[in-house]
C-alpha cells in the first residue's frame, strides 16, 4: 500500500503477506507513508514474507516511512521472514525518517515488536532490521522487543540509529546478529543513550 501526505495513519489488525517488489518501486516491501503530518500507530500488525529488490537504494524491506513530524508507535508488530535486496539499502524491515532531507520527529516508540528472519545482506546494507534517521527527536523508546537472526553486509546487524538526543531500549533481545559492524549502530552525534535489562 502507498500513502502519502496524509494526516493522523491508524493501522491495526492487518496482516501484510507474500509481498514482493522488484525493480520499479525501491521504498517499502509492502507499505509506504511518505510526508504525513500527524500520528502513526501500528497496531496488531503482521509482516510477513516480504522482499523488495532493486539493483541499488532500497529502503524498507517492508515498510518505508518518511518525513514523520508526529508521534510514531509501533504495538504488538512482527516482521518475519524480510529480505532487503539491494546494493546500498537501508532497512531490512523498516526505514524510518529520511537518509537526505532534515526530518524533525515527535516520540518513536516500539512496545513488543518482533523481528525474526529478517535480512539486508547485499553490498554496503545499513540496519539489518531497523534504519532510522532524523535530524531531532522527542524520545525513541523500545521496550520488550526481540531481534532474532537479523543481519547486514555493513553497519547494525539489527539497528542503525543516527538522530540527535534520546534512545532507550528496554527488556529486549538480540539474539543471532550479525553485520560487518555491531549488533546496534549509533552514530556519534547521538545523545543520552540507556541500555535497560537487555540481552545480547
Amino acid at each position: 500500500g502507498r500513502c502519502g501526505s496524509a494526516t493522523d495513519v491508524t493501522v491495526n489488525e492487518v496482516n501484510f503477506t507474500n509481498a514482493e517488489i522488484m525493480a520499479k518501486d525501491k521504498f517499502g516491501g509492502a507499505m509506504y507513508l511518505g510526508d504525513i503530518s500527524g500520528n502513526i500507530a501500528f497496531t496488531n500488525v503482521l509482516f510477513e514474507n516480504n522482499t523488495l529488490a532493486a539493483k541499488t537504494g532500497t529502503k524498507g524491506g517492508s515498510l518505508y516511512i518518511k518525513n514523520a513530524t508526529k508521534d510514531v508507535t509501533f504495538t504488538n508488530v512482527n516482521f518475519i521472514d524480510i529480505n532487503l535486496i539491494s546494493e546500498n539499502g537501508l532497512g531490512g524491515a523498516l526505514f524510518l525518517g529520511h537518509d537526505m532531507e532534515t526530518v524533525n520527529m515527535g516520540k518513536v516508540y516500539f512496545k513488543d515488536v518482533n523481528f525474526v528472519n529478517v535480512h539486508a545482506d547485499s553490498t554496503d546494507n545499513d540496519g539489518g532490521a531497523i534504519y532510522f534517521r532524523a535530524s531531532t527527536i522527542t524520545s525513541f523508546d523500545m521496550d520488550s522487543c526481540k531481534f532474532i537472526n537479523t543481519s547486514s553486509s555493513k553497519e547494525g546487524g539489527a539497528i542503525y540509529y543516527d538522530v540527535m538526543h534520546k534512545f532507550k531500549i528496554s527488556n529486549t533481545v538480540f539474539e543471532n546478529i550479525t553485520s560487518k559492524d555491531g549488533v546496534v549502530h549509533i552514530v556519534k552525534k547521538a545523545s543520552d543513550i540507556t541500555f535497560d535489562g537487555d540481552n545480547f
